[in-house]
């Protein structure tokens, strides 16, 4: 009876402590859509990747991070009310051209194939 006891004890220790073990934790709410502390890691980590920073993300990239990631899902949820503006294609080629070339090497195919 007693090892039953023990038994008992230690499976309920090992899965209260498992049951406290926090995987990700949310850090914001947007329109009932949780916005979590990975998802934050995640863009500032692309960000800093994109634009070709060296070193350790700071907090203030990982705020502006968390600042884009509000602003898509109020994006996301306007153009779920309102639907989505038809675009040409002419339009869209236009607009690619045009961030393309805000990036260093991008004006040209081959170049922007390269990045």
């Amino acid at each position: 009876m007693r090892n039953v006891l023990l038994v008992s004890i230690v499976v309920f220790l090992s899965f209260t402590s498992w049951a406290g073990e926090t995987l990700d934790r949310i850090v914001a709410t947007v329109d009932r859509h949780p916005i979590t502390r990975s998802d934050v890691e995640q863009e500032a980590h692309f960000t800093h990747l994109t634009e070709g920073k060296q070193g350790e993300i700071t907090n203030r990239e990982e705020v502006a991070a968390l600042e884009r990631l509000v602003d898509r899902d109020l994006i996301a949820d306007q153009v779920a009310v309102f639907g989505v503006v038809p675009v040409t294609k002419e339009e869209l080629e236009a607009r690619v051209l045009e961030m393309r070339k805000q990036l260093p090497g991008g004006e040209s195919d081959s170049e922007w194939r390269s990045l």
